[in-house]
């Protein structure tokens, strides 16, 4: 198969519907995070390329779920991933003109993905997203900061070359924060684990190394910095925290 141009708006969607149908069958309380959800809260600078849904649960055999997906909908299917070493599927949906959307499934515990209370999810008001179930908008900011943080510390070129992406989306994640003070303060999230809140604020004190400016758009989300040894660390209330 030719490689995908890229994928449109509408074409996410139309996965994002498919995987969504899927898991309200199987009764799987879920919330889509990634450049998706991102497009889902406004972010319009780039249209996501893939699908990230995040289950809401510990004990999930991937695996199976992806066979459940390719049994209830023929347009999903299964492949090898690509590295050698892998155990693991790779989720893709076929669309029309030879064209596909990869669909990543995880849950808790899975790229130290920490536990939430159920019932997060938030919903836009946009028409067509209305039912959409989002990952809450600073949680979401947290776990693109960690997978900026992996990719810019890859030996993996492919892995580095989204490195811009992941930047761009980071920035734009936060003017949307701004903006939006119900859902975009850390306040609004208080049940974010002790261990979330320190990963995230060490990715903070990164981030704001390479892009200074930024240091007044995170005070304004709810993070304190100081300054030691010349260098912006980045402090975070901790009211305390959901666990497993």
């Amino acid at each position: 198969m030719a490689p995908n141009p890229p994928l449109t708006s509408e074409e996410v969607l139309r996965v994002t519907r498919a995987s969504m149908s899927i898991l309200n069958v199987l009764r799987y309380d879920f919330c889509l995070f990634g450049s998706a959800a991102c497009n889902y809260y406004g972010m319009n600078s780039r249209v996501a390329q893939d699908v990230d849904i995040l289950v809401l649960a510990w004990d999930v055999d991937e695996e199976w779920l992806k066979e459940e997906f390719v049994q209830r909908d023929r347009n999903f299917y299964r492949v090898d991933s690509v590295k050698p070493e892998a155990t693991y599927t790779v989720l893709w949906y076929e669309l029309p003109v030879e064209r596909k959307c990869k669909v990543d499934l995880l849950h808790f515990g899975v790229m130290g993905i920490p536990g939430m209370p159920p019932g997060i999810a938030y919903y836009e008001q946009s028409p067509g997203y209305r039912k959409i179930p989002l990952l809450p908008l600073i949680p979401l900011l947290f776990l693109k900061l960690i997978g900026w943080r992996k990719r810019e510390k890859s030996i993996l070129r492919h892995w580095r070359k989204k490195v811009p992406n992941d930047e761009e989306d980071i920035l734009n994640l936060l003017e949307i924060a701004i903006s939006r003070p119900d859902i975009g303060r850390l306040s609004s999230v208080p049940w974010i684990t002790t261990a979330f809140r320190r990963r995230a604020r060490l990715q903070i004190s990164r981030f704001v190394q390479k892009y200074p400016d930024s240091i007044a758009k995170w005070r304004m989300i709810g993070f304190k910095f100081s300054r030691r040894n010349k260098r912006c660390k980045s402090t975070i209330p901790n009211p305390g925290g959901y666990s497993k």
